[in-house]
């Protein structure tokens, strides 16, 4: 699970990832005056360490960036909730926004060192971005409000920046690329697919205390649907083992290798997909320790592949595979 770069965020959100941080920015320093700018100064240093990361590893290093990150995430929240604190008798909704700038850090924060967060930032985001035209709505409304009806005129600056948000690729076309996700993406998964059937066969012929080594998509699913321990899955709070998992096995370079990493995991038994790349450490003089087990009938074409490690005696645990962090 890398991290973001810039373009993700671009890609994810187009404008309206711009908008809304924009948003918060105004929200800030319109709200709070005094206060609000000098909340700006950790919000600018937090939106350069975060959406800016890669640049600024390379200028100064990951361990300069990711203090001064730390540094203005925890700033920040402290100044927000002081100013909650503070503001318990205001009549404005200022709780609302200081609750939703609080949620666009801590997601963004996750999302910073594991992209699958990213899914949580999207209602802060459209928040602040609708605010933020709402406001350039009425802004620039009451430059020209003895020339054109209020109304109108407020109502066509918000439709037209909607409509730009929504089908003009340059700035995002959100409308139209949920579109084509939806016409053009996989059909939900059936209940006779080869997948749930590999995880029913689990259920019914695995231990609960099995440990099926996977690639990381099926691991919550291997722990839901077929009742089993995995090594690695969507929420694995030690990212870095992902890319252990994908370097020392799904791409391994001997059995040996695998084997190590497997044993030193605790793993049981193997589960791979045809997609992936060619089971090379299988083969050989190891092959011996990985026993079929799924699917009985025509295991060599089939889709899935389930087996049953036998470790041999001379396969030893090694803590290089539990590393938390590169260069341990």
């Amino acid at each position: 699970m890398e991290s973001p770069i810039f373009l993700f965020w671009i890609f994810r959100y187009g404008s309206v990832f711009v908008l809304g941080a924009l948003g918060i920015i105004m929200a800030v320093t319109r709200f709070w005056k005094i206060q609000g700018l000098l909340l700006t100064i950790p919000l600018t240093l937090f939106t350069l360490t975060s959406f800016y990361r890669e640049l600024l590893d390379t200028l100064w290093g990951i361990s300069i960036n990711n203090t001064l990150f730390i540094i203005s995430i925890a700033i920040c929240a402290l100044g927000f909730i002081l100013l909650a604190c503070q503001r318990q008798h205001s009549p404005r909704n200022e709780f609302i926004y200081i609750t939703l700038i609080i949620w666009f850090l801590f997601w963004v924060a996750l999302t910073r060192d594991a992209r699958r967060y990213d899914f949580f930032i999207g209602m802060s985001i459209a928040f602040f971005a609708a605010n933020l035209i709402c406001f350039l709505a009425d802004f620039y409304g009451n430059q020209v409000k003895k020339r054109l009806p209020q109304l109108l005129l407020k109502t066509a600056i918000t439709g037209i920046t909607l409509m730009l948000i929504l089908f003009w690729p340059p700035v995002g076309g959100h409308a139209t690329r949920a579109l084509f996700a939806a016409t053009k993406s996989p059909g939900i998964i059936s209940g006779e697919s080869e997948i749930i059937l590999t995880f029913q066969w689990m259920k019914a012929n695995l231990q609960r205390t099995a440990v099926v080594a996977a690639h990381w998509p099926y691991g919550s699913q291997l722990n839901v649907l077929a009742g089993v321990k995995t090594i690695i899955d969507q929420d694995h709070y030690i990212q870095h083992w992902i890319h252990l998992y994908n370097e020392h096995v799904r791409n391994a370079a001997n059995a040996r290798e695998a084997l190590e990493f497997l044993k030193t995991h605790g793993a049981t038994h193997l589960m791979l997909m045809q997609e992936q790349p060619p089971e090379v450490f299988l083969q050989g003089t190891y092959s011996d320790a990985f026993l079929p087990v799924y699917p009985i009938d025509n295991f060599g074409k089939a889709l899935i592949k389930v087996w049953e490690i036998h470790y041999p005696p001379y396969i030893r645990w090694d803590p290089k595979y539990l590393q938390t962090k590169p260069g341990e």
